[in-house]
């Protein structure tokens, strides 16, 4: 995606081609147009299948086991992260286990919250991009961010491996009248405070957690709102349409 705004005629009306925050903050706080003449395009996304899987996997134990993995960095303030680690400091018996990537700015406080949990493990390592959709693909759950609204390319990419989000959208964003009007919302377990992650953590966790059923939901909302065809089919007549209008 592109981290900001491309003006596309007069009175900077604006395309946006990333949805690492929520849409309607980063239009208020750049350009400050009516949600009218400002709108989400999606960007193509690569053909995640493509990738083969590593070869060298003896290390990673993890992978014989069910997991849950958290590929965003460990952020307190900004990605609310801090919610799940005391999920786990409460929750030492879970069977599931938690693989962190082990980076960000609050790592070093959540190893130290976590270092007695067995369920938990930090890779602490550049992994390379075919193998970090590895881990997501043969994953529970990916975790993202809960804190401002939005959602970031994890959430695209697990999407179109089908697997299940963790995360944080604003809702009122999508549909009529809306900034992102054409385009349904991500299927994701959508957490707003830390009782949702809670709830959420618990269901995957430790109840009957039908994961096909989300996964192919997520699968669904990635082939209608971020493939290639969807691009082509549905979004550049909707951007030359809207260019049109605005000018």
């Amino acid at each position: 995606g592109c981290y900001g705004a491309v003006a596309i005629c007069s009175h900077d009306p604006a395309v946006f081609l990333t949805p690492d925050i929520s849409p309607s903050f980063k239009v208020k706080k750049l350009y400050k147009p009516t949600s009218k003449r400002s709108f989400g395009l999606p960007a193509p996304i690569l053909d995640y299948k493509s990738y083969a899987p590593h070869l060298k996997l003896e290390k990673y134990t993890f992978l014989d086991r069910q997991y849950v993995f958290v590929p965003t960095s460990i952020e307190y303030d900004r990605k609310k992260i801090n919610w799940v680690v005391d999920w786990l400091a409460r929750h030492r018996d879970c069977e599931v286990n938690f693989v962190f990537m082990g980076w960000g700015r609050d790592s070093e406080s959540a190893k130290q919250a976590l270092m007695n949990s067995a369920n938990v493990i930090f890779l602490n390592e550049f992994v390379s991009t075919p193998l970090i959709y590895f881990f997501m693909a043969k994953s529970l759950a990916i975790i993202d961010s809960f804190g401002e609204p939005g959602y970031g390319t994890a959430v695209i990419e697990a999407s179109a491996l089908g697997v299940p989000v963790v995360g944080r959208v604003d809702l009122s964003e999508y549909g009529d009248q809306a900034v992102y009007q054409d385009m349904q919302s991500p299927p994701i377990f959508n957490c707003e405070t830390v009782e949702d992650v809670n709830i959420a953590l618990n269901h995957i966790c430790y109840d009957f957690y039908d994961r096909q059923v989300h996964s192919e939901a997520h699968f669904d909302w990635y082939t209608d709102s971020h493939s290639t065809s969807a691009i082509t089919k549905d979004w550049i007549p909707v951007l030359v349409n809207k260019t049109a209008a605005n000018c």
